[in-house]
């Protein structure tokens, strides 16, 4: 960001906040001007510098290492643009060095990082694609708001930190937090190198790497083939203690450290190819290869196990990329801080743990349910005596071996340690014990405490969900029914009351619509009258006493239709205690769904599977003389035979996407 000051001001800030030394770029005018200070502890060497960029040497006293750094002010001046990051790429670094951009980019990579009526221009959104890959760099994650720099009703993410992956193996635990604005129209950045505090001691974890050690299957034989006296369920879980203290010290006599070996045996590989190449030689060349490559395949498995990218086959042989996977997994899901009831932030390791432990006793406490018999009446039996043999008969050994290998094979562990491929890999070993374990459980209902442990785990949302909890069904078939539903609140004038709960119907012949369920969201459809609103607030509270699942009311709110008066509306919200919306929220949005479908169709990406876009959308996007395909996404008012009729050309799209679409007059889609 630029300082707009003199260094003779800078310099009395400087000394007033304890710097010990500093650079300067000075100002043009009343624009621009660059400023750097460090303290005593680290080490700068200043390479060159001038209006747009101080470049440099860092060597960190605490860290035992050096790194490069470039510090930017992007040129504000569009046409001069181009011209400054071709000047920038003279300056990257072989990879082989930890490297760090980060200041005010003064670019827009995608039209996500701009909001605002103009669209990003796409020679922003070209420099910085070719930064990234030209000098092997990648966007480094942030927490805090999203855009850096903000003027009237425009804001855009600005500022940015691009690092390469030797740095980021240094820094492992880096954060980068966009603070909050003041007295600017920018962001601060704030990069902290040790933001990550030291965690209570690991528990046990099942290394996938142990496979490739030398005595693994015999230290399972030997750690599982234990006598246990008791019921089956006690004899496998006091099984699976044994195996676990087994392997803990099987891993400490024979685990060394793997590095420092690597390098021993490397170093010993270069004196022996330096001698005479006799029999002997090439013999113990070909062992010290293998010992190598074993130890390679090891770190391999290591940090494939926590990148956890599962669209890559083990074997490729592609250690730093999963480092970097799993470096970045765990710089975006440490959680620094949680709000508590009161909107008050928890910070620290100790207090956080303790706040989410409260959280989850309170939210799974046993609450007194009401009686069944309340409901029984209103449920259809759907189980036929067939099928309730069907459900009653003894559980085979071949069910609990087929539910086995339904786990994930590397998915998160229990609080056991073992992950799925344990159990599937060894099942000649431990699966005689598993299946009586189970058979047990139902014969006689009984659980172990031990076995009942579960792990909590506070999973950051992800970003524009999509899929569904139905297996062939996509989030997409409920977005279009919504927006259909909202098209039509719009429209409607009257409603007449034919039951307690009414529902919505699109059409006059069509079925009425109560309610439609999303991934962790739902949606109600009843008349804007207290008696429907007072029965559906029964039905929820009978709901809640049955499962113990209550509705969030804090973030519930109401949708009206234009013609319900005003005083219907408060008392309606006074009474549910939610607030009101005036229309549906932006997750719903239709017109993505539609352009993914789209862009997919292109593609010709079938099945969820991943293909290469050889052109970019924007390219594609254009007329047809332009050398693009117009193809520019979904718009608002396009009618349901324009989609039918893109239905008809695509059989990558689902065909429940084509059921409902909206246009004045609603229709239904045949």
């Amino acid at each position: 960001m630029e300082t707009k000051t003199h260094k003779k001001y800078l310099e009395r800030l400087r000394r007033k906040h304890a710097f010990s030394s500093s650079a300067y770029v000075e100002p043009q005018g009343y624009s621009g001007g660059l400023a750097l200070w460090w303290t005593e502890d680290v080490h700068i060497s200043i390479f060159s510098s001038d209006k747009n960029m101080i470049d440099g040497c860092c060597s960190d006293v605490d860290f035992s290492a050096s790194w490069h750094f470039s510090f930017i002010y992007g040129e504000p001046n569009t046409q001069l643009r181009r011209t400054m990051w071709c000047r920038m790429l003279n300056f990257r670094r072989p990879e082989s060095i930890p490297w760090l951009v980060m200041g005010d980019l003064n670019l827009v990579g995608d039209s996500s990082d701009k909001k605002g009526k103009r669209p990003p221009l796409t020679l922003d959104r070209n420099i910085l694609e070719e930064l990234i890959c030209s000098c092997s760099l990648r966007e480094f994650a942030y927490r805090g708001p999203k855009y850096t720099w903000s003027r009237g009703n425009i804001s855009e993410r600005l500022d940015r930190a691009l690092v390469n992956d030797q740095w980021n193996q240094l820094f492992p635990n880096a954060q980068l937090f966009h603070c909050t604005r003041i007295g600017s129209d920018h962001c601060p950045l704030l990069l902290c190198l040790r933001a990550i505090p030291v965690l209570p001691r690991r528990q046990f974890r099942y290394e996938l790497k142990w496979q490739l050690q030398t005595g693994y299957d015999k230290a399972i034989s030997q750690g599982w083939s234990t006598d246990r006296f008791g019921s089956p369920l006690f004899c496998m879980a006091s099984k699976i203690s044994h195996c676990k203290q087994y392997l803990k010290h099987w891993c400490k006599s024979t685990s060394g450290n793997s590095r420092q070996e690597l390098e021993l045996l490397q170093h010993e590989l270069d004196e022996v190819q330096l001698e005479e190449q006799t029999e002997i030689n090439l013999s113990r060349q070909k062992l010290l290869v293998e010992k190598i490559h074993s130890l390679w395949m090891q770190e391999e498995a290591y940090w494939f196990q926590r990148a956890r990218t599962n669209w890559i086959q083990f074997g490729d042989r592609n250690s730093k990329f999963f480092h970097a996977i799993a470096s970045k997994r765990r710089q975006n899901n440490f959680i620094f801080q949680l709000k508590d009831d009161q909107g008050q932030l928890v910070e620290g390791t100790e207090p956080i743990l303790a706040h989410a432990f409260s959280h989850f006793q309170q939210a799974y406490a046993l609450e007194n349910t009401c009686n069944f018999e309340r409901i029984a009446g209103l449920i259809q039996p759907t189980v036929t005596n067939e099928m309730n043999d069907d459900l009653c008969h003894p559980v085979s050994d071949d069910e609990v071996r087929s539910a086995v290998f339904q786990l994930g094979a590397f998915k998160a562990p229990g609080v056991d340690g073992f992950p799925g491929c344990f159990f599937q890999q060894h099942w000649d070993i431990v699966g005689l014990d598993i299946c009586k374990a189970v058979q047990h459980f139902f014969d006689n209902g009984f659980m172990l405490r031990e076995m009942n442990k579960t792990k909590l785990v506070l999973i950051p949302k992800i970003k524009n969900p999509e899929s569904a909890f139905i297996p062939g069904r996509a989030i997409q078939d409920n977005i279009l029914i919504a927006h259909e539903v909202f098209h039509g609140l719009k429209l409607k004038k009257s409603a007449t009351a034919e039951k307690k709960i009414t529902g919505y119907k699109i059409r006059r012949r069509s079925p009425p619509i109560s309610h439609l369920l999303f991934a962790d969201d739902s949606l109600v459809f009843c008349q804007a009258t207290l008696p429907e609103v007072s029965h559906l607030q029964t039905i929820l509270q009978l709901y809640g006493d049955l499962t113990g699942q209550r509705v969030n009311f804090s973030k519930s709110a109401a949708i009206f239709s234009p013609n319900t008066p005003r005083d219907v509306r408060e008392s309606i919200c006074n009474r549910l205690g939610i607030r009101f919306e005036a229309a549906v929220s932006k997750y719903l949005g239709v017109c993505r769904v539609i352009n993914r479908l789209i862009r997919e169709f292109w593609w010709g990406q079938q099945n969820d599977e991943r293909k290469i876009c050889w052109v970019s959308w924007n390219r594609l996007s254009r007329s047809k003389h332009a050398g693009g395909k117009e193809t520019n996404g979904f718009p608002p008012c396009l009618d349901s035979r324009s989609l039918l009729v893109f239905h008809a050309q695509s059989k990558s799209v689902p065909l429940s996407t084509a059921r409902i679409c909206w246009h004045p007059p609603p229709r239904l889609a045949r």
